[in-house]
């Protein structure tokens, strides 16, 4: 130990440093030091009219001196070769003349390890768990226990921690700079597990800045700028069986999407959204009779506000405190997961928060974005965006990615708006652009990023799925990396539905000028793979029932039958909340997800058709086929009568699945219907059932006859009556394996209305 004398601890210059909060070492002054004299004890507490040092271990006090500006000091005379000396400082305070006294350990007695490892990997862009390195963590050094403060401001001259315990003042407890790359830390006894804090950050300008703390793992649930001291997560887990059987589940889920903001209204005093527990009753409860295998959970980040839900993050470690708290969450998720069901989550990462609360120049420069505008901004200059070329920008997002699988045991996540991420011209106009190395408009530090990401997370996780949100139509998305793909595992499209919605509105002598548009979508869609969403406006301002052409009953035939397409082509499938029993109103924040209309006849009916169709699709293995060959169109040229078709095979099964649409307002009685194969056909599923909406026909009398006999030398075809606004699937054998299915466009001109 380097032994100084009084004088040249407490020079003018380090006092100023002190006590006009300029200091980013107070352990210089603050402390114990030894000296020439004994030992030397100087704090600061500017509350305190009375400061003491107790030593513990001869009981013995010692009143400090006072200086201007709430500076204390003693000099506590020994001789003794002693390596530590402990002790305890008492403040006494005066609140509206009486006075009080508090007792606590000195935070800058405690030794702050410097972890030169972790900070080379951090800086590196190699820590996946740096959430264990910053934030608040409770946790005891020599035998008390305290909150280890951490944060990464690599421009700051002074950064300090307020907080409850000591009345949320700026410059009674500076962090200490552990190293020249921007962390600074401190040991603090007296925050306690429940206390809210944040930081103050002095700037290179010399401007003083409120910051909360980017790692935080709690939220206060009134100011947003307040993190919440927790401890480590002690939630009982009960879903092993689930665990034990990921890499066991069918890759192709059906997603029911939900944004907890909308999901139900308390109606007490105020209209609130349901809490993470009561979110858990009622969303298992559906989500099992339905029948889905997973559910995406949208805005589990924290956000700026309720009204910025899907946006404006502002803390990527920290579970949206509106609904509950993080234990809540966990409930929910293992209820989920006790009951068979995954659960993915929005991770917001291509824009945030400009919000003080949020990332947006942290310690007042570019900490976690681009300094250049034109590449840190979104287009609109309402959020930031990421520097993936900053190590320590990777490293906070690979950690943020760690946490929400390791605490919450999360099975997937969505990357929504990658195409800003992508491409550095996206939503910009002429020049307002910067080329990236090669002269090109691509993002070369975030395609490393994404690749990477998934790399370092499935290695630890195999199990673990990355879908993404594109809407610039990136070649190779779910590519393997090898073949320069990205190596996501789905990519959400909704694509599909807005060429199926151009076909549906033409009137039917038209349509063939249109159908080419599906057939060229779903070509272009089978070059990835694919999550179906049915939804088309982004922000919800319309429903789908809306959407259908017709009169009220016509709308609810029309969106079955959009769903028997949509169920039949080629991708995953997700739902979002409201769908499943055709919601009529827009979603509205103030007055959350309608589930009144479940009460009347044509939706609960409607709701009845959507189970059925979820439960046939998740029995029929052809279904979940995602190769190309697994699909062909069969009837193309039929849109004059308001019918086309396709076929879904599999690769051993005999078994193959000819889905036929109608959509007009009339039967098609004894319509000649061409079949690609002989066989025997029978109807397994349609949608004009009474029960489901429909007119009620049954399947038993639709094929009024069959001429599907190998014997004869003709097309085989069937004679049926097409229900109007229906959809059907007929079944049949191959009989012979060796054939082709029969596509020839000039067999389809055989079909005809008798």
């Amino acid at each position: 130990m380097k032994i100084k004398s009084k004088c040249e601890m407490m020079t003018m210059e380090a006092l100023n440093r002190i006590c006009y909060g300029n200091s980013d070492n107070p352990r210089e002054v603050l402390g114990c030091h030894r000296v020439k004299e004994g030992w030397s004890i100087c704090a600061y507490h500017p509350f305190a009219v009375k400061l003491y040092v107790e030593n513990q271990v001869e009981q013995k006090k010692y009143k400090m001196n006072k200086e201007v500006g709430g500076f204390f000091w003693v000099i506590i005379p020994n001789k003794e070769e002693i390596p530590k000396f402990v002790y305890r400082l008492i403040a006494e305070e005066e609140k509206e003349g009486i006075s009080y006294f508090d007792s606590y350990e000195d935070p800058y007695s405690f030794y702050l390890e410097k972890k030169e490892k972790d900070y080379f990997y951090f800086h590196k862009g190699l820590k996946s768990n740096a959430y264990q390195m910053f934030g608040a963590h409770i946790c005891k050094k020599d035998g008390i226990e305290g909150t280890e403060f951490t944060v990464y401001a690599p421009n700051a001259k002074r950064v300090s921690v307020l907080g409850e315990w000591n009345h949320f003042h700026p410059y009674m407890h500076m962090m200490q700079r552990l190293e020249g790359g921007g962390i600074f830390s401190l040991f603090l006894p007296q925050a306690k597990e429940g206390m809210s804090y944040y930081f103050e950050i002095k700037t290179p300008t010399g401007e003083e800045i409120r910051r909360a703390d980017p790692y935080r793992v709690g939220q206060h649930k009134q100011n947003k700028m307040l993190g919440v001291i927790q401890r480590e997560s002690s939630f009982s887990w009960s879903d092993q069986t689930f665990q034990e059987e990921r890499d066991k589940r069918n890759e192709c889920e059906i997603f029911y999407e939900v944004e907890p903001a909308f999901y139900r209204k308390m109606r007490r005093n105020h209209i609130k959204p349901y809490p993470y527990k009561q979110l858990a009753k009622e969303l298992v409860q559906h989500v099992k009779t339905m029948g889905y295998t997973a559910v995406l959970l949208d805005s589990l980040l924290e956000h700026e506000n309720e009204k910025t839900i899907g946006g404006d993050v502002v803390a990527y470690f920290a579970p949206a405190s509106q609904y509950g708290t993080r234990h809540d969450l966990q409930s929910l998720i293992n209820e989920l997961h006790c009951h068979n069901i995954a659960v993915y989550m929005k991770w917001d990462i291509a824009t945030y928060s400009l919000a003080p609360n949020g990332l947006a120049f942290f310690d007042g420069s570019a900490t976690y974005e681009y300094e250049n505008p034109l590449l840190g901004r979104n287009v609109e200059e309402t959020g930031g965006k990421f520097d993936y070329q900053k190590g320590e920008v990777r490293s906070f997002l690979y950690s943020s990615c760690a946490y929400w699988i390791q605490q919450f045991h999360i099975d997937g996540f969505l990357i929504d708006e990658v195409a800003s991420m992508l491409y550095q011209d996206y939503g910009r106009i002429g020049g307002e652009w910067i080329k990236n190395q090669y002269g090109e408009k691509e993002n070369m530090e975030a395609l490393e990023f994404l690749r990477t990401l998934q790399t370092m997370m499935k290695k630890e996780q195999p199990y673990i799925r990355f879908l993404v949100q594109d809407n610039s139509g990136w070649n190779g998305m779910t590519k393997q990396e090898a073949i320069g793909g990205l190596g996501f595992d789905a990519v959400l499209s909704n694509r599909w539905l807005t060429s199926y919605m151009n076909y549906m509105k033409q009137y039917p002598t038209y349509r063939f000028y249109d159908f080419w548009n599906m057939q060229q979508q779903l070509m272009l869609q089978m070059r990835e793979r694919c999550l179906l969403t049915s939804m088309v406006d982004s922000e919800r301002r319309v429903t789908m029932i809306q959407q259908m052409p017709g009169q009220y009953f016509q709308r609810f035939a029309h969106l079955r039958v959009l769903y028997g397409y949509y169920f039949g082509i080629l991708g995953d499938k997700m739902l979002f909340m409201g769908e499943d029993f055709a919601n009529w109103y827009p979603l509205d924040i103030k007055k959350g997800l309608d589930t009144t209309v479940m009460k009347q006849d044509i939706h609960a009916g409607f709701q009845q058709y959507m189970k059925d169709l979820i439960a046939y699709y998740k029995g029929q293995a052809i279904l979940h086929e995602q190769e190309e060959e697994s699909f062909a169109w069969f009837h193309t040229k039929e849109s004059e009568y308001g019918i086309f078709s396709f076929i879904r095979k599999g690769r051993t099964e005999s078994e193959q699945l000819l889905f036929v649409f109608h959509l007009r307002s009339e039967v098609a009685r004894g319509y000649l219907l061409t079949v690609p194969e002989h066989g025997e056909y029978q109807v397994v599923f349609h949608s004009d059932k009474m029960e489901y909406g429909g007119l009620g026909n049954s399947e038993y009398g639709m094929i009024k006859q069959q001429r599907t006999d190998e014997s004869q030398e003709d097309v085989p075809y069937l004679i049926v009556d097409l229900p109007p606004i229906s959809f059907t699937i007929f079944s049949y054998n191959v009989l012979d394996n060796t054939k082709n299915l029969r596509y020839n466009e000039t067999e389809n001109r055989r079909n005809k209305r008798r």
